[in-house]
Formats: C-alpha cells, structure tokens, sequence
C-alpha cells in the first residue's frame, strides 16, 4: 500500500474510515499536535548528537564516512518531506474530489439547513393556531347564514388531515436536519447511505 494508504484502491473500507474518523477526532488532533512538538523539542536540542551516533554506527557498518551517512541522512529527510507534502496534497485533491462527487447531496443538505428552520416555525405555528383557525373559519361560514349543520356537512379548515400533515411535515424535517447534519460530517467520505429515507433531503 502507499504510504498515504487510505488514498490506496487496495486499502480496506473500514481502515480509510478509521484514517478519516481519526483526522476528524479533536483529542486526536490534539494530541498529534503534541507528539510533534515533543519530537521537534527532543530533536531540537539533542538531535546533534543522536545523529552523530547514528552516523557513526552506519560507517562502521557500510564503511562510508560519517559525513557520507550524515549527507545521505539529510538527503533522506529532504525526500521524506518532499513525500509528506505530495502526501497532503493528495488529501487534498480526495476532498475535492469526494465534495464534488457528491456536491448535489451537499446542496440539498445546506438548503435544508438554511430554510428547514424557518419552514418548521411556520407549520408550527400553524399547529398552535389550529383550534383557533378552525373557529376563526366556523364563525365566518355562520356569519355567512350556514347553521351548525350546515358547517359540519361543509367542513371547516384546517381539517385534522390538514394538522397530521403538519406534523408529519416536521417530522420529517427534524430527521431530514439531522440526517443532513450527520450526512455533512462524514466527510470526506461522505456516507451517502445517511440521507436515505430523509425526504427533505433524498
């Protein structure tokens, strides 16, 4: 496998998910952070002299000078920096990638996010007003001359179909929100199977 691995077609499913879960774990984060400051501490005042040790075993053993194996050893790190930097950018360009495979997803997720909310406190305050709306509407059709009879052989509106719609309108709004929100943060992956059965979003 490369050394980016999760980058690899041969690289399982579940270890690329781990790869990504753990860049996206704060503590991770965290504490990667503080394992290359103590390394870049440790070697910043005593890597002088482990590289001279180390110079001086691997002469012994190949038979080149300790200036050889110490100019080899800076060639080396050069190229291994020169690999991490080919390494991130790769990560990047798979994001990009990734985003843009799923971009249309992506919209209808930041839509729901954006207009979900405002959708959800007008129906709700249709819900709220439902007793209210239906007098409201009884006493016009009764000012209109229609008898009691009258109004409830004609029906009177919002109906209770109308208020089950409401409700299940939130519903699926809150499950579509939430599924969005999940869906967002599996990125870069992007786990399309979250939005499946979320019809605000789907």
């Amino acid at each position: 496998m490369k050394f980016m691995f999760p980058l690899d077609d041969d690289c399982p499913a579940s270890l690329r998910k781990a790869f990504f879960d753990a860049i996206d774990n704060t503590t991770v984060r965290t504490l990667a952070d503080e394992v290359a400051r103590a390394s870049a501490a440790l070697f910043g005042e005593h890597g002088r002299l482990a590289e001279i040790r180390q110079a001086v075993l691997l002469s012994e053993a190949t038979g080149q000078s300790v200036i050889e194996m110490l100019r080899a050893r800076i060639d080396d790190l050069r190229s291994q920096r020169e690999g991490m930097q080919r390494a991130v950018a790769d990560l990047q360009s798979f994001a990009t990638e990734q985003r843009q495979r799923v971009q249309d997803d992506l919209n209808r997720c930041t839509s729901l996010m954006i207009n979900g909310p405002s959708r959800m406190d007008s129906l709700r305050a249709k819900v709220r007003n439902y007793a209210q709306s239906r007098e409201t509407m009884a006493t016009k059709l009764r000012g209109a001359g229609l008898s009691d009879d009258d109004i409830q052989r004609t029906g009177v509106k919002p109906t209770p179909d109308d208020l089950a719609a409401w409700h299940s309108e939130i519903a699926d709004i809150e499950l579509g929100m939430r599924r969005a929100v999940a869906f967002i943060a599996s990125g870069p992956l992007y786990d399309v199977g979250l939005l499946s059965g979320a019809s605000h979003v789907a």
